[in-house]
């Protein structure tokens, strides 16, 4: 470095470093006596705003702030910083501790809610909607299936009793069907109906007891 005679003089005189009794390093005995008030100004400076958290988890954006300020501060003396900050262990009282945890464990949980928030719930609102559209697409195929089943059945009938009226007539039509209506409802209860021509004259008893086979009419 040019003119670092100049640089150290100009040190020992800003900060008082006149007085000399023959130390091997006067550097040594100066970084021993005044150095830590240099040292702490730029920590104390940026932990001003911060929780003891983030301290603890910044200590490498500290250490290069440190180095920074200091060469910032004594580079014009002709004195380098190659490396400066934190390195002995921070201990803290166990509430404080339980406290930093509780801290911790809470903003976890709070970007774990975060998380679900904006992840998850989206997902979940998303199946629901997926359900909800199939249901209503089963449901609308369902009662479309449930009118197709009544038209169809609806011509069925229409055509049928179009064809018996074309056989017997109108009013034949509507005697037979007076007719079959009265023996399906009693064929539903304990009665039993048999129909017989009018020209039959005996009815064997077997036509009346059970059988495994076709009722005979």
């Amino acid at each position: 470095m040019p003119n670092v005679a100049d640089k150290l003089l100009q040190f020992i005189n800003d900060h008082q470093l006149q007085g000399y009794n023959g130390e091997r390093d006067v550097l040594a005995r100066w970084a021993g006596e005044k150095l830590r008030q240099f040292v702490r100004e730029p920590l104390a400076q940026y932990a001003l705003n911060k929780q003891v958290i983030e301290i603890m988890r910044n200590k490498k954006e500290m250490n290069e702030v440190l180095v920074k300020r200091m060469n910032e501060r004594f580079n014009k003396y002709g004195i380098v910083f190659s490396s400066a900050g934190i390195s002995s262990e921070i201990r803290i009282p166990p509430d404080q501790k339980q406290r930093m945890n509780n801290i911790v464990t809470t903003e976890y949980a709070n970007r774990t809610l975060q998380l679900r928030n904006a992840k998850l719930m989206p997902l979940l609102s998303e199946i629901n909607q997926i359900e909800q559209t199939g249901l209503t697409l089963s449901q609308e195929k369902q009662n479309f299936g449930s009118q197709e089943e009544i038209r169809i059945l609806a011509e069925a009938q229409q055509k049928r009793r179009q064809m018996f009226i074309s056989l017997v007539g109108d009013t034949n039509y509507i005697v037979l069907e007076q007719m079959l209506t009265m023996v399906r409802n009693l064929s539903e209860g304990q009665t039993k109906v048999l129909v017989v021509p009018k020209s039959m004259n005996y009815l064997a008893p077997s036509m009346f007891e059970p059988s495994g086979g076709t009722p005979k009419r």
